[in-house]
């Protein structure tokens, strides 16, 4: 999903009240440094990273693995190669 303005937060807030007790919640997204590729369009408000969803956490209850953005490979159509 790509909501816009903040509302990322409210949705991870939403689902981890969801999940059934020693359940997993995984949230996965394009971060906002995408835009610096070239490989990636849209509206840096529809981007977030990990710090900007943990508000949404509630931590009581709850282990916390990790919390990170990662680097992937892309090539463009001519074959440079961008991260």
């Amino acid at each position: 999903m790509h909501l816009p303005d903040g509302e990322m937060v409210d949705l991870t807030r939403r689902l981890g009240a969801a999940i059934a007790p020693d359940g997993t919640l995984i949230v996965v997204g394009h971060h906002p440094d995408d835009l610096m590729t070239g490989l990636r369009h849209g509206r840096r408000k529809f981007l977030v990273t990990p710090e900007d969803l943990m508000p949404a956490v509630d931590l009581e209850g709850w282990t916390v693995e990790v919390v990170g953005a990662r680097n992937r490979m892309m090539a463009w159509p001519d074959g440079k190669q961008v991260s």
